[in-house]
């Protein structure tokens, strides 16, 4: 086997002085914990428990993206703005040309990151618990999760930053409550976990102690989650232990709703607030405008269910506040390539670069003005479109995969990457792994289809979401290529959109009531209605 796959450990002595783990009264703090914890998996390993930490088995990074979309990824990556991420993971890595989210939105989606679900598996429907929708932390089963099974097969697990919505909002809940900031969810052995969303003066939970930080330079989220990132990193290697599973999840691009994002001249909750970037990047890029796609602020709706119809043409100051907002998420985006570069760079440092994954991605795409429309969930491209690069050791560099990927595959594509086998007892994986396609981006034996849903209960622009299940076609499916077909049940009340992505990529005209297309829009429904209802293996075979 090459060097590339196995790096053998290095050698440490100590003799005369002491390792400096981490260097602040909180990482002092950290490190006895830290030196605890290694003390109990040495003496389980010396007593024949499996969790071994094994020297052959890759450590993985994973950077993840709040309410990031596509386009503008795309964008800032062309022109220069994101050259860490480009040159550190893009050239050296393979870029997913066509990866999508199943549920574009936040806590579903990063429910479907760590279970590997749609989520009608998973169960967790939207970024609040309701009675009609369960939703937010407090619906996910955090008993097995990728995290769990990592950290069974003798991955240290970190988590910095964002976990889902909700968590540690309420102190007065019992400590096994998830919005207990006490919880530390099963499987994670570091915790520093956002409990406020501000990019200044918010609170994490370190490790289960509630932790307030200011409005200094350095306090900026962002480069806090970067400092604590590195110390980690540093503070494994220098107690020479891997493998580790680290999440790395800023706010950023997601809007700041506060008092200092507010944004003069902007009333509307949808324009009303802004990401807010490092003061180093601060109209940095006032010059930028939104690319005002063929949908942004899209003049006929009649074609479009009610839900649709009913939000109101932006008007020109509504234009420029969506402009506003598009420079500020892209500026902010600026200090998580800044984040990614200093991880790399630490990570080279420490010579482990070579024996680590590194992911990058994000937790639902974004609308700002499309269809008239803000923020995601909602099945068009805008939203469902994700952003996937993976770098890992022994795959070849530079490449580019066209298959149709999901957020629902990073699990058993991340458990494959390190040997790690998924629990037979674990609820089953409706994901596939993405390594036959980093061993083969040309695979032509692949998924065709995916579904995506939405099962919560939130309003847009006052009015409520209604549930949606729909399909998405690949250029490979047969007789329905490149087609998206949804069905709408609002109480009872059923609507159907369906675009022909081949003629129309900005599903400006819905072709549900074309009778030339009753055949295509019957085989499409047959694959709504059995991906709604799949679970496991059976999905992989309704989306082949």
């Amino acid at each position: 086997m090459s060097k590339s796959k196995i790096r053998r450990r290095k050698t440490r002595s100590y003799r005369g002085r002491r390792p400096v783990v981490f260097k602040t009264p909180l990482f002092i703090a950290i490190g006895v914990v830290f030196l605890a914890l290694l003390l109990f998996k040495l003496y389980q390993i010396n007593n024949g428990n499996t969790l071994s930490v094994s020297s052959t088995k890759p450590n993985i990074v994973v950077f993840m993206a709040d309410d990031l979309d596509k386009a503008l990824f795309d964008r800032m990556y062309a022109e220069g703005f994101l050259d860490n991420i480009k040159n550190y993971l893009g050239t050296q890595g393979t870029t997913f040309n066509n990866a999508f989210h199943s549920t574009s939105l936040c806590c579903p989606g990063r429910a479907t990151f760590f279970s590997g679900q749609y989520s009608h598996n998973h169960r967790v429907f939207d970024n609040i618990n309701t009675p009609e929708a369960p939703g937010s932390v407090t619906a996910f089963n955090d008993d097995s999760t990728l995290v769990t099974w990592l950290n069974d097969a003798g991955y240290l697990t970190v988590n910095i930053g964002k976990y889902l919505n909700n968590y540690g909002t309420d102190s007065s809940k019992p400590v096994t409550d998830p919005r207990n900031p006490a919880y530390k969810p099963p499987g994670w052995d570091y915790w520093h976990s956002l409990i406020t969303y501000n990019m200044y003066n918010y609170k994490m939970s370190a490790n289960g102690v509630v932790k307030t930080y200011g409005s200094t330079e350095a306090d900026y989220q962002t480069d806090r989650i970067k400092t604590l990132a590195k110390n980690y990193i540093n503070g494994f290697e220098a107690a020479d232990t891997t493998p580790f599973y680290m999440m790395v999840t800023p706010f950023a691009p997601h809007q700041e709703i506060g008092t200092g994002a507010l944004t003069t001249g902007c009333s509307a909750f949808a324009w009303k607030y802004a990401a807010r970037p490092a003061n180093r990047h601060a109209n940095s890029l006032s010059s930028w405008t939104l690319p005002f796609s063929e949908s942004f602020n899209e003049v006929d709706l009649s074609d479009k269910p009610p839900i649709i119809q009913a939000q109101p043409q932006l008007t020109s100051q509504e234009q420029d506040c969506a402009n506003f907002q598009y420079r500020k998420r892209a500026e902010s985006m600026r200090a998580f390539d800044d984040l990614v570069g200093e991880v790399v760079n630490t990570l080279t440092t420490n010579g482990e670069i070579e024996n680590t994954v590194l992911v990058f991605t994000s937790d639902n795409g974004y609308f700002l003005g499309e269809h008239r429309l803000w923020g995601k969930i909602i099945g068009y491209e805008e939203s469902l479109r994700n952003v996937l690069i993976i770098r890992a050791p022994g795959i070849p560099a530079g490449q580019t995969v066209d298959q149709f990927v999901l957020s629902n595959d990073m699990a058993p594509t991340l458990t494959e990457l390190t040997g790690t086998i998924i629990p037979v007892s674990a609820p089953a994986v409706d994901g596939r792994s993405l390594v036959p396609l980093l061993q083969n981006p040309n695979l032509s034996d692949w998924r065709k289809r995916f579904l995506f849903e939405y099962q919560g209960a939130a309003a847009h622009n006052g009015v409520v979401i209604p549930k949606f299940f729909g399909v998405r076609t690949s250029p490979n499916d047969t007789g329905v290529a490149q087609q998206v077909y949804t069905k709408w049940n609002d109480n009872g009340t059923e609507y159907t959109e369906y675009y022909d992505l081949m003629i129309d990529p900005f599903q400006l005209d819905s072709k549900h009531n074309d009778a030339s297309r009753s055949a295509q829009m019957q085989t499409l429904l047959g694959h709504v209605n059995n991906l709604q209802a799949c679970t496991g293996s059976s999905c992989v075979s309704f989306e082949n």
